[in-house]
This record gives C-alpha cells, sequence and structure tokens, in this order.
C-alpha cells in the first residue's frame, strides 16, 4: 500500500488539506487496509459498507469520529482511485450537537481577576464576550484605525 499511500498524500497536498487531515485520512484509510489485511485498490462498495458497518456496530465509534472515516475512503476512492461509483452510496451520520460550557458570573469574575495585566484581561474579556478562538485573539495587532 505504500505506493497508493504516498499518491493519496500528494492528492491531499495538492488540495491544500492541512497536515493534520492528511495524516488523520492516511490514518483511517490504513486502518480500512489492515481490517480486510488487502490494499484498498483490491477492494470495493461491499468492504466499504462492511466496514463502515464495523465501526459503527462493533467499535461504537462516535458519528463525527465515523464520518471522518467515510470522507478519508471517499477521497480515497474518488480522488485517488478515480472509482467514485465504490463510494456513492456512504452516508454522513447525524453529530448530535454539544451546547457550549457558559461559566457563572462568579467564575468570569475569578477568572477576570486572575489576569496579571490590564492588557490580558482585556484579551480575555474580548475572547469571552465575542466568543474568539484563542488563535483569533492572538492575531489581534492592537493597531487603531
Amino acid at each position: 500500500m505504500t505506493r497508493l499511500r504516498d499518491r493519496m498524500r500528494e492528492d491531499l497536498e495538492l488540495r491544500g488539506a492541512q497536515p493534520s487531515t492528511v495524516s488523520a485520512y492516511l490514518r483511517c484509510v490504513q486502518k480500512f487496509a489492515e481490517h480486510f489485511n488487502r490494499s484498498p485498490a483490491a477492494m470495493g462498495e461491499t468492504e466499504v459498507r462492511e466496514f463502515m458497518l464495523h465501526l459503527v456496530r462493533q467499535r461504537r465509534v462516535h458519528p463525527a469520529t465515523t464520518n471522518v472515516y467515510g470522507a478519508a475512503i471517499k477521497f480515497l476512492y474518488q480522488v485517488t482511485l478515480r472509482r467514485s461509483h465504490e463510494v456513492a452510496t456512504i452516508p454522513r451520520m447525524r453529530v448530535p450537537m454539544r451546547l457550549p460550557t457558559v461559566l457563572t458570573g462568579t467564575e468570569v469574575e475569578r477568572l477576570l481577576g486572575a489576569m496579571a495585566t490590564q492588557r490580558q484581561r482585556v484579551m480575555v474579556m474580548l475572547a469571552y464576550g465575542a466568543g474568539l478562538r484563542v488563535s483569533e485573539v492572538a492575531n489581534i495587532d492592537g493597531a487603531t484605525s
């Protein structure tokens, strides 16, 4: 599977996939191949369906993880192997929504009180109030218009 793996890696890179996506997809396809002890190129729709059912029924993999496996296998067959018909019927699982954890007023006060400087307090207030990611706060340059 080394040549197939290298080709899939190149196909992912050519599409601008993030390194974490590349490694996750390759890992999923490797587990698919290991499950049947055969190259994915030698398998088709029947094995893909059986493997996806194995993830859901036996391994009880979370729906979001199952969707990653499905996306990786779809990418392999659609792009790398150019055999779209083999994965045309793989559905995406419904992923239950999780509500975010909301801090109490006391917890927010404690958090802000733990900040060493006014600048840190402002950054935490902005991040929490606007729902920003850490990377988004880190990219704020502080310039005023």
